[in-house]
């Protein structure tokens, strides 16, 4: 079955609300609105449920923070929410050691000729997964708006059988038509299951329910 990520968790009713997911994201040290302090995400990540990753979400880059913050944190996952170069990617996995899952984002416009050399160039260079998120001019993610499914189903099939994760704009109503276009590996959520800028368990359910009614 596709996989579920849902973002953004900030409070303790987030992270009830959102424990029928496959993993839960907590966002630091970036630009975000859903941003929370250190302190805030280990008391949150210590609440996830057992058998639910936690994901750790940071813009950061520096090799030896995200070490500190790995270490400090504990999550399951190190989600970097940023553009990476091949040897950022080497620099990092060599700070976190082999152990740690590390994830990395990928912006997705319209019309980007380079796209599927950085997804390849990415996935060989020691990432777990990418995260294939919208780019509005600067802004890769966070925006809440879909891109073109046409191109992350082309980056998909250009590093399968490499996990890819869709995220961007998606919410209950539109799942379905991204998960049969582009055949992620899963799913990454943020605004689409929020109500007044936390989550909603009624939105929740009904994206998971769209979810999981279909497989990879």
């Amino acid at each position: 079955m596709v996989k579920v990520k849902l973002c953004g968790n900030q409070t303790e009713d987030d992270v009830a609300h959102t424990a029928e997911a496959d993993a839960q994201g907590f966002i630091v040290m970036a630009n975000s609105r859903r941003e929370i302090e250190l302190e805030t995400a280990a008391e949150l990540i210590a609440r996830v449920p057992p058998f639910t990753l936690s994901v750790l979400v940071t813009t950061a880059t520096d090799p030896l923070l995200l070490h500190d913050m790995v270490e400090a944190l504990s999550p399951d996952a190190l989600q970097i929410h940023q553009a990476l170069s091949p040897i950022q990617v080497s620099r990092i996995r060599r700070a976190l050691g082999g152990q740690m899952r590390l994830v990395a984002a990928l912006g997705v416009r319209e019309g980007d000729p380079e796209l599927l050399d950085r997804a390849q160039r990415l996935a060989e260079a020691g990432v777990d997964a990418l995260v294939l998120d919208s780019q509005v001019g600067d802004r890769l993610g966070g925006t809440g708006v879909t891109h073109p499914w046409a191109q992350s189903a082309r980056v998909r099939e250009a590093v399968a059988p490499f996990p890819v994760i869709l995220a961007g704009g998606l919410c209950a109503e539109n799942v379905a038509e991204a998960i049969a276009t582009v055949r992620p590996y899963g799913v990454d959520v943020a605004s689409g299951v929020e109500s007044q800028g936390r989550k909603d368990p009624q939105k929740v359910a009904s994206l998971l329910k769209q979810v999981r009614q279909h497989e990879r």
